[in-house]
């Protein structure tokens, strides 16, 4: 018995085992076609006459029509190749100097705050190979305990619990929440706002101004009711605009002879016996959380206002995000993915946030000559190479260009250029440091270590789930900022 479609495809093949030995019948002289066109198995569907090289004659029927079109067919080339058109390739001289200075054109070249094209070729491969490895280990086997001194894990909506459980709890009356770091108290158990009173200082603390970015609700407002509506609306606004506690208040610290009580209400971080127990409802919710602090950070505290240490990504929201992401399940829904594009866009605008501060604070922004060798254990050059090294160090220093190329423009400042110069200079006999060290030459608020949490995030999400066209919507939003 023949299996199914067995006896079909036996007669379609002893069909084209007929067609291939009858004579062609498209051929009108029943010779073989020289092109080749009628050795298919089922021969030539249409008729094609048989003409000279030299027939010049009138297409009379259908067989000739073919033939005369495949013969012209024949002698076109297979591929064309057209010199683009001038304006494509160079613009006139004219039309910047008729625009006016107004409209000069911008610095050709990459912007500085962005990773260089190299770097993301790398890090995607990197990070692809880190999850998939990752994921066909997770989750352990058998799951590590859960340790019996920490604080239950919130629930996927519980934005204000999250924030307290990642950043560290604190006591409000009956409730603990938020990082004794980053609150409105002094580590002697005083407020902020009366340690700056005493020594004199005005500069408005970050945190004070992220958490009074919102007006107070007025007396009209509490007379009409609307100030426990308002609380009531999202738990994060009142995270963020709940008065402090009066100043006879016991300092809203663990007593420090209490380790359980330490031990429960300080920051976490991602480790395994953490992270293992979120499923991918409660990352997509926890990376959202995410997104709407940074976002909210960046939207209340303009690029201008307060000191340039402050940071809408520390280090810890990173360290979570990049955990999260790499333990994500690969294969997500259309809702899902926009969650993470959101997620990327804002670590975008915090990097377009912390370069408009450092822009703000010049200081920041330094050049910084690094060893262009690849080894320090290199032959020592002579004594001219040297010489014209240093005069080149130099120049670029200076902002002077080379031969006038783009190439040899004077870069400016550099992402990474302070990390280079502090690990080229050190002694290779030392022991290099902690990389989140300030050995290492760590500073979490500081313009290298702010776009790198930022960019590390977002091309995390870009790489993971193929959403490359945010690379386009990066260089076009940072195409419209200043340089340094």
């Amino acid at each position: 018995m023949p299996r199914p479609g067995q006896q079909a495809y036996r007669a379609k093949r002893k069909l084209a085992n007929d067609a291939a030995a009858s004579p062609n019948p498209s051929n009108h002289n029943g010779d073989d076609d020289e092109e080749g066109g009628n050795s298919g198995p089922f021969g030539q569907a249409l008729p094609i006459a048989d003409l000279p090289d030299d027939f010049d004659g009138e297409v009379l029927d259908g067989a000739t029509y073919l033939a005369v079109a495949n013969r012209e067919a024949s002698k076109l080339p297979f591929y064309k190749r057209v010199a683009p058109p001038r304006g494509a390739t160079e613009e006139p001289a004219s039309t910047n100097a008729s625009a006016g200075p107004s409209s000069s054109a911008r610095p050709k070249g990459r912007h500085p705050a962005l990773p260089r094209e190299s770097w993301e070729v790398t890090f995607a491969a990197h990070f692809t190979a880190y999850r998939d490895n990752l994921q066909r280990r997770w989750p352990p086997s058998p799951k590590l305990p859960y340790p019996p001194s920490y604080p239950p894990i919130p629930k996927a909506a519980e934005v204000t619990e999250w924030m307290g459980y990642i950043n560290g709890y604190r006591q409000r009356g009956s409730k603990k929440w938020g990082d004794p770091d980053v609150s409105r108290w002094g580590g002697e158990g005083r407020r902020v706002d009366d340690h700056k009173a005493a020594s004199g200082g005005d500069e408005e603390d970050e945190e004070e101004a992220q958490n009074n970015a919102v007006a107070t609700p007025s007396e009209e407002d509490e007379v009409n009711g609307a100030t426990d509506e308002q609380m009531a609306v999202d738990d994060e606004e009142a995270f963020m605009n709940a008065p402090p506690p009066p100043a006879s208040t016991t300092p809203e610290y663990p007593d420090p002879n209490d380790p359980a009580e330490v031990e429960r209400i300080r920051p976490r971080e991602p480790l395994v016996c953490i992270v293992q127990f979120l499923d991918t409802h409660t990352i997509l919710s926890v990376i959202k959380h995410l997104t709407r602090w940074m976002t909210d950070f960046v939207s209340r505290l303009p690029a201008e206002r307060g000191a340039p240490s402050a940071s809408p990504l520390p280090a810890r929201w990173a360290r979570w995000a990049f955990a999260l992401l790499a333990v994500l399940d690969p294969h997500l829904s259309r809702d899902e993915i926009s969650i993470l594009r959101d997620f990327a866009r804002a670590c975008a605008a915090v990097a377009s946030w912390r370069w408009r501060r450092a822009l703000a604070h010049p200081g920041e922004l330094p050049i910084i000559p690094v060893y262009m060798g690849f080894s320090p254990d290199e032959p020592a050059p002579q004594q001219a190479d040297k010489d014209e090294a240093a005069e080149k160090t130099a120049a670029l220093t200076r902002g002077e260009t080379g031969n006038g190329d783009d190439e040899d423009a004077a870069p400016g400042w550099r992402l990474g250029a302070r990390w280079k110069r502090i690990r080229d200079v050190r002694p290779r006999s030392e022991t290099n440091p902690a990389p989140e060290s300030a050995e290492a030459g760590h500073d979490e608020g500081a313009v290298d270590e702010t776009l790198a949490r930022a960019w590390i995030a977002a091309y995390a999400v870009v790489a993971g789930w193929a959403q490359w066209d945010l690379l386009d919507d990066f260089k076009r939003d940072f195409a419209k900022l200043a340089r340094a």
